[in-house]
């Protein structure tokens, strides 16, 4: 081996291990909101890890698979390569129950690297296959279980897959969908076998343009004749070449012999550890792309409107009676009245206790008490009492993760966890708060006798019935002790209706303004509930979903950023045009 070569494979290394595929390992165990992601978390790991052994392996020799269906000629093939009989060969049944590994002694070392199993080994000295491990498979088409499950475990460890088929079987389904599978990361070289048959070209044509409907890019089929070629060699000797027997074979094995020198092997591994890492990423990307985002941003949206509903509704129930309770309306009515002094006070007096005594259907609040019970946390508590409120609470815990679900997004991740102590001690201080506020300010309100507002209505609705009276009885008076004339009782009965009326109307004004002062005060309360709810559980809340909505959003963005910095982590790819040798990629690996 040239020290070029040498050189050159040496120069290469993948920080990325570190830099790039450790914190996408960190990534794919942690991230919980995409449910494509959560539900293919164990593809991905396990596609992390062949990565990482890619990468530990990029000194190891290259691993050719054989692989094809019944009576495809793989054992055939690896026997015309080794120049004698190392593998089984049947042409009627599927007889590769085991692998068979033909390398050099030099490498023997390097095989427990691969979990090939307990494979069966040829050794060789051919310096040519140096650094090359030709493995034959089973069959892709066996009907054993064993045999299926021994190949799928082999194909993610390959470099190259020499994969063969025949005139009669090559547009099996089955074995281009078991390609497609396995392709990423991988290098392929196709073989149609049996060339001595007189096969068509037209089968060579027709087989590139299935491979390349199936992701294969621009495939260069070789046409060969594993048996004439075996047969040849075995008559010539391994070493000696077989160009006039067996089609393509010798193009074949110059490329695998000659062709695949140290450097284009470590180009391979390099190529196929690119690919792959763009594959996963790519996997990746599908989950948790701007459809995610969106999500994100939607969930949130639809959360915070679902925690204003429910702080709605707490805040009608919490003040449902008080908004309904038209005798608890009537005793702050009531006691509003009571405020009022003079003539007007007096009248008003009289006339809620007139009232009172004739409607039996209404209560009569004579004293504090009584008002104060109507509004205590007894009476709240029938409208809402704490199971009630834990049941709504927990309903808004499982619609929020509900919305997450309905968005794209794992609904386990979006449900927001409230601790019980959190939830009941939230109740309690809000039942405190309202009692404690509403009695504090109903007191307050029904007890504010001093105010200038107060002061001058009592002056405005005393004042006319009073003007009236003063007006009156100097009119009498001067009548009677001035002009000596008889003071009619129609006199008196005119200016009682006056002043009566000039009452009336006064209480119809002032009751009117009571109305929106009770109003105003149940109002009050409303803001007063909904404060509460915020201050005690909105927080709460808010910081958990802002916490969620950070951690998935900083999960999209490491992934953005190990996209946009592939190429930097990943070292400079030898460079050697791998398409030369007739090697396939599973697509167009493009550089950025």
């Amino acid at each position: 081996m040239a020290a070029a070569d040498l050189q050159a494979a040496a120069a290469v290394d993948h920080p990325f291990v570190e830099q790039g595929l450790k914190p996408l390992r960190e990534l794919v165990e942690s991230y919980a909101y995409s449910p494509t992601l959560s539900s293919g978390r164990q593809r991905f790991l396990e596609m992390i890890g062949n990565l990482e052994r890619r990468a530990e392996e990029l000194k190891t020799p290259l691993l050719i698979l054989l692989v094809g269906g019944t009576g495809a000629g793989k054992s055939t093939l690896l026997n015309a390569l080794a120049g004698g009989e190392i593998a089984a060969t049947s042409a009627v049944r599927p007889c590769t129950s085991e692998l068979t590994a033909y390398l050099h002694a030099d490498d023997a070392g390097s095989l427990e690297r691969f979990e090939l199993g307990h494979a069966h080994t040829a050794h060789h000295e051919r310096t040519e296959l140096l650094q090359k491990i030709i493995v034959d498979a089973p069959d892709f088409d066996s009907v054993a279980t064993a045999n299926l499950e021994l190949l799928r475990r082999t194909l993610p460890q390959a470099d190259l897959i020499l994969c063969l088929a025949t005139a009669e079987k090559y547009l099996n389904r089955s074995l281009l969908d078991l390609l497609a599978e396995f392709r990423s990361g991988k290098r392929f070289l196709f073989v149609l076998n049996r060339a001595d048959r007189g096969t068509p070209a037209s089968v060579r044509d027709d087989w590139a343009v299935e491979l390349g409907r199936a992701g294969f890019t621009s495939p260069e089929i070789l046409w060969i004749s594993a048996k004439k070629a075996f047969e040849t060699r075995q008559v010539v000797g391994a070493r000696a070449s077989v160009s006039e027997a067996g089609g393509d074979f010798s193009r074949l094995e110059t490329i695998i012999t000659h062709e695949l020198t140290r450097r284009r092997i470590r180009a391979i591994k390099q190529h196929n550890l690119d690919e792959g890492f763009r594959d996963l990423l790519e996997s990746l990307a599908a989950c948790m792309g701007p459809e995610l985002e969106n999500g994100l941003e939607s969930w949130s949206q639809a959360a915070e409107l679902e925690w204003r509903a429910f702080r709605d509704e707490v805040q009608r129930r919490f003040s449902l009676d008080l908004e309904t309770d038209h005798a608890l309306r009537y005793k702050l009515e009531f006691r509003l009245a009571g405020r009022y002094t003079s003539l007007f006070g007096f009248f008003l007096l009289l006339g809620n206790s007139l009232r009172a005594l004739l409607s039996p259907l209404r209560p009569r609040p004579w004293s504090q008490e009584s008002m104060e019970f109507s509004i205590g946390h007894k009476e709240l508590s029938l409208a809402y009492d704490e199971a009630g409120f834990r049941a709504r609470l927990d309903l808004l815990l499982r619609k929020t993760a509900e919305l997450g679900r309905e968005r794209g997004l794992n609904k386990e991740a979006c449900l927001l966890q409230l601790d019980e102590p959190l939830a009941v001690d939230t109740f309690q201080t809000l039942k405190g708060t309202v009692d404690e506020r509403l009695s504090k300010e109903l007191l307050q309100l029904v007890e504010s006798r001093g105010d200038r507002t107060l002061r001058f209505w009592n002056l405005v609705y005393n004042g006319f019935p009073l003007s009236v009276l003063v007006v009156a009885l100097g009119r009498w008076v001067y009548k009677v002790l001035l002009t000596d004339q008889d003071v009619k009782n129609g006199y008196f009965t005119a200016v009682s209706i006056v002043v009566v009326g000039c009452l009336l109307v006064a209480r119809f004004f002032a009751e009117q303004r009571d109305r929106k002062t009770v109003h105003r005060f149940l109002s009050g309360v409303r803001d007063l509930v909904r404060a509460a709810v915020d201050s005690a559980l909105g927080d709460v809340l808010r910081v958990q979903l802002n916490e969620r909505l950070a951690t998935a959003r900083a999960g999209l963005a490491r992934l953005l950023d190990l996209k946009a910095r592939r190429h930097e982590l990943l070292s400079e790819v030898v460079s050697e045009d791998i398409t030369a040798l007739g090697l396939s990629a599973s697509m167009e690996n493009t550089p950025a």
